[in-house]
């Protein structure tokens, strides 16, 4: 056999070897690129999920914050998250509603406004005040409504009536203590002794 084929046969099995480690580096790489990618799906689909998430619990806290006053608040607090919420979408919009893209582009930072235009803005403030002036109001009321003032009355059926939405409780009046008869006949015999000393100091002149 000469050495020409010998060559020939050895740059075969070399070609061939060589093929093989390519096919298996190519099908290496292409399982890598699509497990990335399975990867990168099921990132995007959380971060998906966790902003709509985060969507919910905001509109619920909103909610539940105006469930405890008047139905009029909660009208109040759907309409106040209904524009933050707009505004919202007009930013993620300019990402072609692409919430990945959103989340990379300071989409966390955005939620956060959304999230303070809508759980501290003024009217969910006035509605946390309120709560507690009404549970005082409303406990000075089973305690003992004689000491609630008229003004405190009055504002409190303004905000019930929703003539106004924002009430502040004054507070009740102090209760004065009984009397008794024995502190009575005291203050009289001192009031006695009082007009009997004026009326010696009065002789005098």
């Amino acid at each position: 056999m000469s050495q020409n084929y010998l060559n020939i046969i050895g740059n075969w099995g070399t070609a061939a070897q060589q093929g093989r480690q390519r096919a298996r580096s190519e099908q290496q790489m292409q399982l890598k690129t699509a497990e990335l990618q399975t990867q990168n799906a099921i990132q995007e689909e959380q971060t998906e999920l966790l902003v709509n998430q985060r969507l919910s619990e905001i509109d619920a806290q909103s909610e539940a914050l105006a469930k405890t006053a008047r139905p009029n608040d909660l009208k109040i607090m759907k309409t106040v998250e209904s524009d933050a919420r707009a505004k919202l979408k007009q930013q993620l919009d300019m990402y072609g509603g692409d919430v990945n893209a959103f989340m990379r582009g300071g989409g966390r930072e955005i939620l956060n406004e959304y999230r303070d235009a809508v759980l501290n803005s003024d009217e969910a403030q006035i509605i946390r005040n309120n709560h507690q002036s009404i549970m005082k109001y409303l406990d000075q009321s089973d305690e003992n409504p004689a000491l609630l003032s008229e003004r405190d009355m009055e504002n409190f059926r303004l905000w019930q009536s929703g003539d106004v939405n924002s009430f502040q409780y004054a507070g009740a009046y102090q209760q004065v203590g009984e009397v008794n008869e024995d502190e009575i006949n005291t203050q009289v015999n001192n009031l006695e002794k009082a007009e009997k000393v004026l009326v010696i100091i009065i002789k005098s002149f």
